[in-house]
Formats: C-alpha cells, sequence, structure tokens
C-alpha cells in the first residue's frame, strides 16, 4: 500500500487542481452571482460537455491506450501526440463553423429558456471546450511519461489562470456568467499554447495517416458511449431545465457541484493509477500474473478506501460546510445533497469493472450498457420528479448509478474477464454499506430537525466514522506514518 500511495499521491493531487476550479470559486461566486447566473453557467457546462466528445471522437482515449503499445518507440509517440492535437484542432474548427451558423436555432430547440444563446455564451463554451480537451491530452502525455515536473507546471498553471481569469470576468469586471465562462477560457488558452507553440517548435508538425485509421477504430465506438454517459450523468440538469426554472437549476448546480468533489477525486486517482493497471495487465503473463493481479487489487482497494473516506468525510461534515460555505440563497440543498453524495458510491465499482473493457479493447459494449441506464433514468424522473419535485430528481440519480455499476459488473462476468484476484475486496466491501446507512440516517435527520441540519450529518458521520475507523484502524495508522514521512522530508 505504501508504494502504491508514494506513486500517486503527487499525480492525484495535481490532477485535481484544474477540475476543482469551479468547487473552490463557489463560496465567492454565490455571493456575486445569482442562482439564475449559476443555472446559465450549469448550462454552458453542459454544452461543454457534449462538445468535448465530439470534439475529441475518442482520440484522447485511444492516445492513452496506444501510448503503452509504443512507449519504447520516442518518435512514435511524438507523432502519435502530434497527430492526435492535429486532428482535434481540425475537428474543432468544423465544428465551431457549424454551429456559427445553427447554433442559436439548436439552443433554442434543446433549452426552454431564452437566456442562453450561442451568441453570447455558446461561441465561449466552444473555445473553452478544445482547451480542456487539448489540457487533458497533454496532461495524458506527461502523466504516461512519468514528467512530474512538466506535469505539475501544465496542471498548476491551468489552475491558477482559470481561477484568475473568472475572478477577473466575475469580480473585477462584473459579467456575471460570461464573465466565469470568458475568463476561464482565456487562462486555459494561454496554458494550452504555450505547450503547442514549445512542442511543437522543438518536434515540427506531423500527420501520420497511418496512424489515424486505428485511433479512430479504437477512438470512434466510444463517441455513442460519450454522448450517452454526459446525457446519463447530466440528465437530472436536463429535467430540471425542463420542469422547474433556471433559479433552481443554478442551487441545484451547486449540489451538484459539492457532490461531484468525489468524481473529481476519482478521475484524478484514475489519471494516476489506470495507466499502471494497464501496463500491468500489460504484462501479466506466466509468473508475473499472480504478483500483477495482487498489485492491481492493492490499487482498487486504495481506491475504495480513499473515495469511501473522501465521501464520509463530506457527508459528516456537509451541514457545516453548507452553513459557510456558500450564500443564503443556496442553503436549501442540504435536503437532497446526503442522496446525491450516496450516488457516487455506485460509479466507484462501475469504474473498477470498466477498465477491463477498455483494456480488451470491448468499447463497442459500453454504448449498449448506457443506452440500457439512459432509458431507465428517463423512467425514473419521469415517474418521480411530479411527486416528490427536486427530490425526484437526486433519486433518480441514485437509480441508474445502482444500474450502471450492476450492468457494467454483470457484462465483465458475462465475457469472462472477471478475475477473483483482483476484484476480490474482503472488508473493504464494508465501507459501502457504512456510507449508505450514514447517508439515509442523514437524510431522515435533516428533514425531522431542519434547524438544526449542521448537527444531523455530523451525528449521521460521526457514527459511520466509528465504524470506519474500527474496522480500518491498521489501515489508517498506516497512511497516518506515510503522511508523518514525507512531512518530516
Amino acid at each position: 500500500m505504501r508504494s502504491t500511495l508514494k506513486k500517486t499521491s503527487f499525480y492525484l493531487v495535481l490532477g485535481f487542481l484544474p477540475l476543482a476550479s469551479n468547487f473552490l470559486l463557489a463560496p465567492l461566486f454565490t455571493r456575486f452571482l445569482t442562482p439564475v447566473e449559476y443555472g446559465l453557467i450549469a448550462l454552458a457546462s453542459l454544452f461543454q460537455n457534449y462538445l468535448n466528445v465530439v470534439i475529441d471522437l475518442g482520440l484522447k482515449g485511444s492516445f492513452s491506450r496506444y501510448y503503452f503499445r509504443y512507449f519504447k518507440r520516442p518518435r512514435i509517440v511524438k507523432s502519435l501526440l502530434s497527430t492526435v492535437i492535429l486532428f482535434t484542432l481540425g475537428v474543432a474548427a468544423v465544428i465551431f463553423v457549424f454551429f456559427f451558423f445553427f447554433g442559436d436555432w439548436i439552443f433554442g430547440l434543446v433549452f426552454k429558456n431564452k437566456l442562453f444563446t450561442f451568441d453570447q455564451y455558446g461561441q465561449f463554451v466552444c473555445v473553452l471546450a478544445l482547451t480542456a480537451l487539448l489540457n487533458s491530452v497533454i496532461l495524458t502525455y506527461y502523466r504516461n511519461e512519468e514528467n512530474l515536473k512538466k506535469y505539475a507546471i501544465v496542471s498548476l498553471g491551468t489552475f491558477f489562470m482559470m481561477m484568475i481569469g473568472a475572478i477577473i470576468g466575475v469580480v473585477v469586471y462584473q459579467y456575471g456568467a460570461q464573465g466565469n465562462i470568458v475568463g476561464k477560457t482565456a487562462g486555459g488558452v494561454l496554458v494550452v499554447s504555450i505547450f503547442l507553440i514549445g512542442f511543437f517548435f522543438r518536434n515540427g508538425f506531423r500527420f501520420e495517416v497511418r496512424l489515424v485509421k486505428p485511433l479512430l477504430l479504437y477512438g470512434l465506438p466510444l463517441i455513442p458511449f460519450g454522448l450517452l454517459n454526459i446525457t446519463i450523468n447530466n440528465l437530472d440538469r436536463f429535467f430540471i431545465e425542463r420542469y422547474f426554472d433556471l433559479s433552481v437549476l443554478g442551487q441545484y448546480n451547486i449540489a451538484f457541484l459539492i457532490s461531484t468533489i468525489p468524481f473529481i477525486l476519482l478521475n484524478s486517482f484514475q489519471s494516476s493509477v489506470n495507466p499502471g493497471v494497464i501496463k500491468l495487465l500489460e504484462t501479466s503473463k506466466g509468473e508475473n500474473k499472480a504478483a500483477n493481479y495482487r498489485e492491481i487489487n492493492s490499487n482498487f482497494r486504495i481506491m475504495l478506501l480513499f473515495m469511501c473516506v473522501v465521501l464520509w468525510s463530506m457527508l459528516t461534515f456537509s451541514g457545516l460546510f453548507i452553513m459557510f460555505y456558500v450564500g443564503e440563497e443556496y442553503r436549501s440543498i442540504i435536503g437532497y445533497l446526503p442522496i446525491l453524495m450516496l450516488a457516487f458510491i455506485p460509479m466507484i465499482y462501475q469504474n473498477m469493472y470498466g477498465i477491463l473493457l477498455f483494456y480488451h479493447y470491448e468499447s463497442k459494449l459500453l454504448p449498449w450498457l448506457s443506452i440500457a441506464t439512459l432509458v431507465s433514468a428517463i423512467a425514473l424522473n419521469v415517474v418521480l420528479i411530479p411527486v416528490i419535485g427536486i427530490y425526484g430528481v437526486a433519486l433518480a440519480v441514485l437509480g441508474k448509478n445502482l444500474l450502471f455499476a450492476y450492468s457494467t459488473y454483470w457484462v465483465v462476468k458475462k465475457r469472462g474477464y472477471y478475475e477473483p484476484e483482483i476484484f476480490h475486496l474482503g472488508k473493504y466491501q464494508w465501507l459501502s454499506v457504512a456510507l449508505a446507512a450514514a447517508a439515509v440516517l442523514a437524510l431522515a435527520l435533516v428533514h425531522l430537525f431542519p434547524s438544526y441540519y449542521q448537527y444531523a450529518t455530523l451525528a449521521a458521520g460521526g457514527l459511520a466514522g466509528v465504524f470506519i475507523f474500527a474496522l480500518f484502524k491498521g489501515e489508517f495508522l498506516q497512511v497516518t506514518a506515510f503522511v508523518r514521512s514525507k512531512l518530516r522530508f
């Protein structure tokens, strides 16, 4: 465990920062932006998520996968990276031209409100999406190269420049939601441009047509999966925009923002761990197999322990957090926030099982899993929202995550990829049970004693914390010793 923590901790922290800027800015922005403006930011984020998938064409995932096929041949790797970047820029240009002519018509068709237009918001989101995608490819490259110094420069540079840009746009110029989007775009463009200039100056422009075909063959099946996955993960905001108004959407967006901190951390954890897992699977032959499987299992156990401790901390202190973190207009979200936190637990398992489908080139199965999940999620929202309102949206999120995790597990077992040595989690499974019980108790106490919601979450989390600490006392002492040794260093 100690060696894995040492290997991943730096990449975990650095990978988290660029993604966490929205969360860190919320205490300031909820006092400068109205819920309606936060609703517009939610729609911008929704549009950006779709653009990321369409512009990407699955090439980021393809690049990461084929990197490990050619990682011993640096010249091919650099050609691979150059080809991905140039192809992505070309695709982005075509998509921007399309939306330039048809963007406002499409926005009017998709969204109920008339404030979110392509002319005022969409064109900046297009640039922001391209910048975020290229930044992700760059970080993937440096992570796979295990070049911590350059990874840190890009990660920290993106974090600070996007934060500064957003603050200037919202606080200094007071341009509201548009200021937030334009400021982040400017900061991201600056960092990515510096990398591109340096990379192409040293390596020249290399566009290898022979590399495009295998990249697309692997990546294109990821597009329907990506689009479906984005729809599944953002279906709650679609329904809120349709059933409620921008003010409710803005409040929910803050709850969504808080509840996705574990998702951001999981993505960061995967960015630091998954390349190593893929490499271990690639070399799991003969006498190496048992040792490699044990190391993969160790990675999964650490991920589950880490993510559950994060979720426990967030659930326990969510009441106090809401009281001090957000403006008064946003504090009613504590009523359904425990449900959104509980909904994250199945995603941990789905990500563990899903890596085997990517490794075995079974990306074509993912869209079918997504379709089944999407249909179920739509049905849950349609049935629950008219009955219990905004709480129905949160419960639908929990239901669809449970279904997605189970269906991924079922497919992995059906295809014969399930290896007990990899997925035997032992007592770590009790973490999920303890968190589920704590979330249900917190939800009940918040509604029984709404004036004391901060103490309700503390009580529920405290009970779960006693159980978790008793079960994992040895592991916590080991992690504490590791942190102490780093601090002394």
